[in-house]
């Protein structure tokens, strides 16, 4: 692919940063300090040094491993093109229940900005079917390139964004000391810090449209973590004055939860739920546009059936029609059935990010450890140090989020089911149909 083509290192912050930083910076920020109060500051620091265990483990993956489709390419280098093939599938599975979620939120949130009465079943599907036409449009009009710049403009808008509402919140700050805090409080503070930091692995898919990849996507993704931390703190402390701990009900949704951050910053509720919107928006196209690339690279591989190969005028309309059946099918069942599956979408939730959890991050710490006992010379352009202490540590939280999943195993049984059959029908497909287990090139 000649230079011009390839997706810059700003293109990498921004399809990085674009994943993490959305709407749910602000209902995070809120629940945090509803727990523990200014002690947030605290607990975001210590989940942002857990995860940062995770995207060391990505970058040393990537930098051995640099050629496109993410997890599908470092876990089939070292274990066969077999099990990369199944990760690979589980990953793009993840991400399309990923990014049926993020439209049915932007759905949800311009509903919400233009009358909440308008919040039902069908109107939520509806428009998030049209969100996800959106989506598959510009992400098949979309070229590597040109989806960084985008993704980078439209993150830089949502900072932008998130910035102004910090700091009006900031004008409305007040201080009240905490009491007495549990440690489930800080427990429960880190665990929503943790979930809310994840995502930024996506860009990895796009590694064989980078130019010198095995420096600059490990220098790229070491880039986005720090702005990340930034923000998160500032949008922290700008809120940990607006409410007091346990000012915010247990049961209170996302869309109760903008509007009290509305009344308490005096922003009008349908700015800020527009705001929201557009930030959703942004990061469902982003995540429609890696999954449209991953089912490009699984084909090319003869992973997926060759018909997704076919294009008309230059687009492949035919792996676009498949990513937006797929999606259109997820809607229909998460949206459409809420009214007799209460926590629908919260299972979807579950199992999209169990997903993440099993073929991404748990594999790239898994991975980086065995290749440093077994190989320990093998190139390394990225090298992280205190492999023995952060190698481990990637492994032991992707397998803690796991369980914290489906910790109410009363309300998301129907989702572990979901998981489980994916994770059993999926590998047991690939190793009957695929025919070849070389391991894939690396460097």
């Amino acid at each position: 692919m000649p230079h011009k083509r390839k997706i810059s290192l700003i293109g990498i912050i921004g399809i990085s940063l674009t994943t993490v930083i959305g709407s749910g910076i602000w209902k995070d920020s809120l629940v945090w300090s509803n727990k523990v109060g200014i002690f947030s500051l605290v607990t975001i620091t210590i989940g942002w040094l857990l995860i940062l265990t995770a995207g060391l483990s990505y970058a040393e993956c990537v930098s051995m491993f640099p050629k496109s489709g993410g997890p599908y390419s470092y876990v089939g280098g070292v274990f066969g093109k077999k099990a990369g093939s199944s990760v690979g599938i589980l990953y793009l599975l993840g991400y399309l229940i990923g990014s049926t979620i993020l439209a049915f939120l932007a759905a949800l949130f311009t509903l919400s900005a233009i009358n909440t009465a308008l919040l039902n079943a069908l109107n939520l599907t509806l428009l998030t079917f049209a969100y996800l036409l959106l989506f598959v449009i510009l992400a098949a009009l979309s070229s590597p390139r040109i989806f960084g710049i985008i993704s980078f403009t439209w993150v830089v808008i949502k900072i932008v964004l998130v910035v102004i509402v910090s700091i009006i919140a900031l004008t409305h700050w007040s201080y009240s000391p905490p009491g007495s805090i549990s440690f489930v409080n800080y427990q429960l503070a880190i665990n929503g810090g943790l979930w809310s930091l994840m995502g930024f692995e996506l860009v990895l898919v796009f590694s064989g449209d980078v130019e010198n990849v095995e420096q600059k996507m490990p220098k790229g993704l070491l880039i986005t973590l720090p702005i990340i931390l930034v923000l998160y703190l500032f949008v922290t402390i700008s809120f940990a004055g607006l409410i007091s701990i346990g000012e915010i009900p247990v049961d209170a949704d996302i869309v109760s939860l903008i509007f009290l951050l509305a009344s308490k910053s005096s922003i009008p509720s349908w700015i800020v739920f527009a705001f929201a919107a557009f930030s959703a928006a942004g990061t469902g196209y982003a995540i429609l546009t890696m999954v449209l690339k991953q089912v490009k690279v699984l084909t090319e591989d003869d992973v997926l059936p060759s018909i997704f190969k076919k294009k008309l005028a230059g687009i492949n309309v035919f792996s676009s029609l498949f990513i937006l059946l797929g999606t259109f099918i997820v809607a229909t069942v998460m949206v459409g059935t809420v009214d007799v599956w209460e926590n629908s979408i919260v299972s979807f939730i579950a199992v999209g990010l169990g997903l993440i959890l099993i073929s991404a991050m748990f594999p790239a710490g898994l991975i980086a450890l065995y290749l440093r006992i077994k190989l320990p010379a093998l190139k390394r352009p990225f090298k992280t140090p205190l492999a023995v202490i952060i190698f481990p540590l990637a492994i032991l939280l992707s397998l803690y989020l796991l369980v914290l999943n489906f910790w109410e195993i009363r309300k998301l049984w129907p989702g572990l089911v979901i998981l489980i059959t994916f994770l059993i029908v999926i590998p047991l497909l690939v190793f009957l149909f695929q025919k070849d287990d070389t391991e894939l090139p690396t460097n």
